[in-house]
């Protein structure tokens, strides 16, 4: 009977170790190394958006975007205080992704939720008070709160044809991530 209850305690415990790693720390390993990626080998730096170019098969390794989206990414930090993103409301489909460090999306929102100029998000430190920043800081804007310091903002956007890749760059001349400035400071 010992032995029974010995096995079964160790084997719970195995279990519970295994659920934790997997659940808990690799996505947080894995959004880490993603990060990691995104700054080394792009040179993405946070606080501003990287913009990725039209996507081939030569371009990609073993995991493929989708060739018919057009991908800009900001990793954020709002370590130093709120992050402002603005996005211009796109001529076809588009979204907006907010992931924190384990891989959770915090918040999103699609060109049905935007105004007709786009939308202006500020990323704030899960332990702000967001009351003094809306809505008059800045009209038609949104506040958002991140579970962690640092994460990545996912903007996606839908390409019916290779014509559309002249208003995407004029779109994304528009896209900022930058440290927010309260109008009023």
């Amino acid at each position: 009977m010992k032995k029974l209850l010995f096995w079964l305690l160790g084997t719970g415990l195995i279990a519970s170790a295994a659920f934790h790693i997997a659940g808990q720390l690799m996505p947080k390993v894995i959004m880490q190394k993603a990060m990691t990626n995104l700054a080394t080998e792009y040179k993405a730096t946070p606080n501003a958006f990287f913009h990725s170019a039209p996507i081939t098969a030569e371009n990609q390794r073993i995991v493929r975007p989708s060739p018919d989206l057009a991908y800009s990414i900001c990793l954020f930090d709002v370590s130093n205080g709120p992050v402002e993103v603005r996005v211009p409301k796109a001529a076809n489909y588009l979204s907006v992704a907010f992931y924190d460090t384990g891989t959770n999306n915090f918040f999103h929102m699609n060109d049905s939720e935007m105004d007709a100029e786009g939308a202006t998000i500020i990323i704030n430190p899960s332990n702000t008070d967001t009351t003094p920043l809306t809505p008059v800081a800045y009209p038609g804007g949104r506040n958002v709160l991140t579970p962690t310091k640092t994460g990545l903002v996912l903007v996606r956007r839908v390409i019916t044809d290779q014509d559309d890749w002249v208003p995407i760059e004029e779109e994304r001349k528009q896209m900022s991530c930058a440290p927010y400035e309260r109008p009023d400071a």
